[in-house]
């Protein structure tokens, strides 16, 4: 026998046979659950399961309010106690009116991730959301690297601080794979750019070989130092007739 009811927003607590249960509205009312009332173990049974779905149904709905991949959705449900076969009612039915949907999903975090991640990189985030491979390469299709590419090499170039080419260029390069865009059209864009663009690399030579000067001076002979000096601002990548005249520059001065 029912004995209390203590109502609130989304269900009632029932206490049934000196046992609590949170009762949904819609049970509440299907089955006219009031103080007083006796079910029978099959009625009580089919009331409990009926509930579940109505249980889990709300807190999935709810959780839906954010775009899910259908993975996310069950791992949710599973985790909340869920058995399988109720997960799998409520996915064919949130799919039937489109509450989950693995493409759209696609398209929505690719739409937003495209100029902060490249197609690696959200291939593997995508895989780890559940979603097939698949609909990840079709919907890769629609990135439009060689623009994305263009337009981050041009925001760099227009903020650079005073490296040398050869530094920015593979600092560039490194920067655009780390994110997970493709190699091929990293190198051909950021060469191309890189050398259509003019660098004053002798005021950063100049700037580095002072550097060495101060670090060093006092622990290398005068020709161990200038043999060490040439080798590191080779190493930076700046050209020889560069390096020789600075070099000879600071001689003279």
């Amino acid at each position: 026998m029912v004995t209390n009811i203590k109502k609130y927003k989304y269900y009632s607590e029932v206490t049934y046979e000196n046992n609590n249960y949170n009762i949904e509205n819609e049970i509440m009312i299907k089955y006219k659950i009031n103080t007083g009332k006796t079910f029978n173990n099959n009625e009580w049974t089919e009331i409990i399961d009926e509930n579940n779905y109505y249980y889990f149904d709300r807190i999935a709905k709810e959780k839906l309010r954010r775009l899910l991949t259908e993975n996310e959705l069950r791992n949710f449900l599973f985790d909340l106690g869920a058995n399988k076969d109720l997960i799998d009612k409520l996915v064919i039915k949130y799919k039937k009116y489109n509450f989950i949907n693995d493409d759209l999903y696609t398209k929505e975090y690719i739409s937003y991730r495209q100029y902060k991640e490249g197609p690696s990189l959200i291939s593997k985030k995508l895989i780890s959301k559940g979603i097939s491979q698949e609909i990840i390469n079709e919907n890769l299709k629609n990135i439009d690297e060689n623009k994305i590419i263009t337009e981050k090499v041009e925001s760099q170039l227009n903020k650079r601080i005073k490296q040398n080419k050869y530094e920015f260029q593979n600092k560039l390069k490194l920067d655009l794979i780390k994110k997970g865009y493709t190699k091929s059209y990293i190198y051909s864009i950021v060469d191309k750019m890189i050398n259509q663009t003019k660098f004053d690399d002798l005021l950063v030579i100049e700037k580095d070989y002072q550097k060495l000067i101060r670090k060093y001076e006092n622990k290398k002979t005068k020709e161990e130092l200038n043999y060490f000096i040439k080798t590191k601002l080779y190493q930076k990548g700046y050209s020889k007739n560069d390096i020789e005249y600075i070099i000879s520059k600071e001689k003279d001065n």
